[in-house]
């Protein structure tokens, strides 16, 4: 069990765009609401997704985000960018980073996490999931949202190959889940609530495929197996009900 004195709960940094701000939305993925309920008592699931932002926005803010944790206390990070780099240089959004670029952003941020004392073992790096983009596009047009060039569904792959050669190259755990997605053959369009955006169904299948990475990585801060016995402080029937105190105030 761990101990009651310790001074900071593990982190599980979520880090990346709208896929991670909305993993704790309820009518979207959700896969980050499953992870805190799955550890909690555990380690402190830390969203920082921001809608919208490519890894050019992402690198600058980096720092002052990581800035607020110590490295020692940091189970896990999860970096999940891409959808936005990759949408089409002529579209009005501007949010369009070539390639190369991402490539080069994703490097960077992998070697600030690095230098600053997080163990590359701890990071997991997940590629951007596919899209539909005839359902995007329907969607945008309903929510009268900037419609995005015809090629971006036939332009993400680039980045998705991008971000695989990265972790490949820096030897950086990598969730495919564009690969995962795609594996999904029957209705395929139900893992997205607009074509983009995850659903509810897209949600549990990135956190069902992240949740044994994840694991791995919580076992080896806390030392113990993911079991009741792993729970910051005692199970309430483990409370010696007439000396409460040696339970809870223990060393």
């Amino acid at each position: 069990m761990i101990k009651n004195t310790l001074k900071m709960w593990p982190k599980i940094i979520l880090f990346g765009d709208s896929h991670t701000q909305r993993s704790f939305d309820p009518n979207n993925g959700c896969w980050g609401a499953l992870l805190a309920n799955k550890f909690q008592r555990v380690c402190d699931i830390v969203p920082r997704g921001f809608s919208g932002y490519n890894t050019r926005w992402c690198k600058m803010i980096m720092p002052k985000i990581f800035a607020q944790f110590k490295a020692e206390e940091i189970a896990c990070v999860t970096i999940l960018l891409g959808s936005n780099d990759s949408v089409p240089a002529s579209s009005v959004t501007g949010q369009h980073v070539p390639v190369d670029e991402y490539r080069k952003n994703l490097v960077a941020m992998l070697n600030h996490l690095t230098s600053k004392g997080i163990d590359k073992d701890k990071i997991i790096l997940i590629t951007p999931p596919h899209m539909h983009q005839t359902i995007f596009k329907a969607w945008s047009f309903e929510q009268n949202r900037p419609i995005i060039p015809e090629t971006w569904e036939k332009d993400l792959i680039k980045y998705v190959d991008a971000c695989r050669s990265v972790a490949k190259e820096m030897n950086i755990s990598l969730l495919d889940l564009y690969k995962i997605f795609m594996a999904v053959k029957d209705n395929n369009e139900k893992l997205f609530n607009d074509g983009l955006h995850l659903s509810r169904d897209g949600g549990q299948l990135l956190y069902d495929n992240l949740l044994p990475l994840i694991t791995e990585r919580v076992v080896r801060i806390t030392g113990k197996p993911l079991t009741d016995q792993s729970m910051q402080y005692p199970y309430w029937r483990d409370v010696d009900v007439n000396n409460p105190e040696k339970s809870l105030l223990r060393p």
